[in-house]
């Protein structure tokens, strides 16, 4: 079963979650502050289901939140894009409109029960991750609403399908949204119609209920529902909560730069941008290094040919010598004009962990101009020269658009599943979430901290991420008090 025994509040979660599996509603939400023993109580409920010879369907939104969670419940987890969508077909009205569809999959159990951790994360318009005019288009455009009708809880007969959502609606929301609508049981009900149950943890267990950190993290929350905010306060000097010199935080990442125990985090990509070059420049001893063998990356948008998801680490372990450059030139016949794309590539082999105790090497191509470049996601228009590249070798090799050869060539083309990828030292908050470190280190310069609930929700999410001991940097706005006491 679980590693620790219940608490008295988790034994009256458990319970609430055990009636809700043979009750009539849809959904359960299971909220808990950092500290509250979710992992524990998912834990226990997957044995449960295990002895219940349930069919069961865990899901995270990243790949690093599905490892975690496989790591807790040694059962096997699949981030929600691979669960509900599977690979359709090319779509466009144009030569300049090409896209590539994912459509819904229809293939969940009639009496499954899907459990999605960390569900803050979970948006319902991917129009901010993949734009109207992106290549990519994923079902509906609406992820939440999509796992819905994925679960058959949108039909008119609804299956036997039960969705648990858990996770801390405390943390960061979707980006481009205002609240987590998958961790309110009051908004599913008036969006989707469903009928649901919720349980908020609130005790934190004896394990974590001595942690500086989580003290903080508490007062930032306690504020967030009281909305009274007044200055942070902290302990200076304390081991496992200090603000030092930044000097001092970028040599303890550049120490520790292949292992998962330190993390940087800042507000904006440009910042972030700026800390993975000075620790870079300490690990290999000169500024702006160009990428090295061992490097560490971070995966910036779904590659569905290595499984590779949004948010995953990568390490570099060969590097062709010569990168390709393509200039591609793209028509734009709505207004007879045309538009000249320069795109650099490199042939890289890389390792990634699948599980907590398996790893994975391949060979794949990687977008070098990309890695450097100052946003966080390709321009509409450097989609659209890959797609238009793509499309011309296709017709100069006369296979057709809606031939399935095209398809297949798609999904196997290397430079349409080109790997974005950016140096993975520092992330930002929203690229952390659904990680832990041993140790994080947030930086605040250029954040603009004010005293209300979106700057104590961003500050919430990034001390959450760390472990053992929390570090911050730039101005900081705390006042040194003897709240802990």
């Amino acid at each position: 079963m679980s590693q620790h025994p219940l608490t008295p509040q988790q034994e009256q979660a458990f319970t609430a979650v055990q009636a809700f599996l043979t009750g009539d509603d849809d959904c359960f939400v299971l909220q808990g502050s950092a500290g509250t023993g979710k992992s524990t109580l998912i834990s226990t409920l997957v044995a449960h289901l295990k002895e219940l010879n349930k069919e069961i369907k865990l899901m995270a939104p990243t790949g690093r939140a599905a490892r975690v969670l496989a790591r807790i419940t040694r059962h096997k987890v699949f981030t929600v894009h691979a669960s509900i969508y599977q690979h359709a077909d090319v779509e466009s009205e144009d030569d300049d409109d090409l896209h590539y569809q994912f459509n819904l999959r229809h293939d969940c159990p009639e009496n499954a029960v899907i459990v999605v951790d960390e569900a803050s994360m979970i948006g319902n318009d991917t129009r901010v991750e993949y734009p109207q005019h992106a290549f990519l288009a994923f079902g509906s455009g609406q992820v939440l609403t999509d796992l819905m009708q994925y679960a058959g809880l949108l039909a008119l007969l609804k299956s036997q399908v039960k969705i648990i959502f858990v996770g801390d609606s405390s943390q960061l929301p979707p980006f481009g949204e205002s609240i987590s609508t998958a961790l309110s049981a009051p908004m599913l009900q008036q969006q989707f119609g469903l009928r649901c149950q919720s349980f908020q943890l609130t005790d934190v267990v004896r394990q974590a209920e001595h942690s500086p950190i989580l003290k903080q993290a508490q007062f930032l929350r306690d504020a967030m529902i009281s909305q009274q905010f007044r200055r942070l306060s902290w302990q200076p000097r304390q081991a496992d909560f200090d603000v030092p010199p930044e000097a001092e935080a970028i040599r303890l990442k550049a120490e520790h730069p292949f292992s998962n125990t330190v993390i940087l985090l800042a507000h904006s990509n440009r910042r972030v941008n700026e800390l993975n070059e000075q620790v870079r420049a300490i690990i290999w001893q000169q500024a702006h290094a160009p990428l090295q063998i061992n490097d560490i990356l971070l995966v910036c948008c779904n590659h569905f040919k290595s499984n590779l998801m949004n948010g995953d680490m990568v390490k570099v372990i060969t590097i062709e010598a010569e990168p390709e450059y393509k200039k591609i030139t793209v028509p734009k016949r709505k207004n007879f004009s045309t538009q000249t794309v320069h795109l650099l590539f490199r042939k890289v082999q890389i390792r990634f962990r699948v599980s907590h105790d398996e790893a994975q090497t391949i060979d794949t191509l990687i977008l070098e101009s990309f890695l450097t470049g100052k946003r966080g996601n390709l321009l509409y228009e450097e989609q659209q020269a890959l797609a238009y590249d793509f499309h011309r070798r296709m017709m100069e090799q006369k296979i057709d658009r809606k031939s399935p050869q095209y398809l297949d060539a798609m999904l196997n083309d290397p430079y349409m599943n080109v790997l974005q990828v950016k140096y993975g030292y520092a992330l930002t908050c929203h690229k952390a979430q659904g990680g832990e470190w041993d140790t994080a280190i947030v930086d605040l310069e250029g954040k603009f901290f004010y005293k209300n609930e979106a700057s104590y929700r961003w500050m919430y999410t990034a001390m959450t991420r760390a472990r053992k001991r929390l570090w911050f940097i730039g101005t900081v706005p705390f006042t040194a008090m003897d709240w802990l006491d």
